[in-house]
């Protein structure tokens, strides 16, 4: 399972769920959305069928939030953008048959992950080796979204305007992984044993 969620995605770039609707893949779109503190329901939706669970961000009336929990087929707990998952849920503002529309970039962060493990020389089952993983789901996060906006170039209206914001976020994600080590557990003991230094791209035995 990948280190990111839509969560992260949103965390670096509160636009990319507004901006590209053709990219992610479409769960869910209804227009009977109540919303009453931080319960979500809606009648017409089918979220257990459509694999909504704690991470995915829906869009309410056009604005992002983030879902922090399924209840049942037709029922959600949702949230304003949260500093840290383990904050309580922040009720998003009471609202009655608003258009919800959940979209998922899952398949493009499961290609980041991919590539990810690549780099670290791990396998898929071998995830728990990372000692933090919250600094591999930024390194997913910011590769969804490099690659995301490099795929819709060409479907964007204003191609100068896209272009800038391309290279603005190319440069500040490569900024930021020159910042980022790995830190590994690769015989399960607890103890780092080694680190990826994404700055200089190397591994270190610790």
């Amino acid at each position: 399972m990948p280190y990111a969620t839509d969560r992260d995605l949103l965390l670096l770039d509160p636009l990319v769920f507004n901006e590209f609707p053709a990219t992610p893949q479409q769960r869910i779109n209804v227009d009977d959305a109540t919303v009453s503190g931080t319960t979500l329901t809606s009648v017409t939706a089918d979220f257990t069928q459509a694999q909504i669970d704690e991470g995915h961000i829906a869009l309410l009336a056009g604005r992002p939030i983030e879902i922090v929990a399924r209840v049942d087929a037709n029922t959600l707990t949702a949230s304003q953008l949260r500093n840290s998952t383990d904050d309580d849920p922040i009720a998003p503002g009471d609202t009655t048959s608003a258009e919800l529309i959940i979209r998922t970039f899952g398949p493009q962060i499961a290609i980041a992950h991919a590539f990810l493990l690549d780099r670290l020389n791990l396998l898929a089952t071998e995830t728990a080796a990372v000692l933090n993983p919250e600094v591999a789901a930024r390194l997913e996060a910011m590769q969804t979204i490099a690659h995301v906006y490099a795929w819709s170039f060409n479907q964007s209206s204003d191609a100068t305007a896209h272009q800038q914001r391309t290279s603005m976020l190319a440069k500040r994600f490569a900024n930021l992984t020159r910042t980022m080590v790995i830190q590994l557990d690769r015989d399960g003991d607890g103890i780092m044993d080694d680190q990826f230094d994404f700055g200089t791209a190397t591994l270190t035995r610790i």
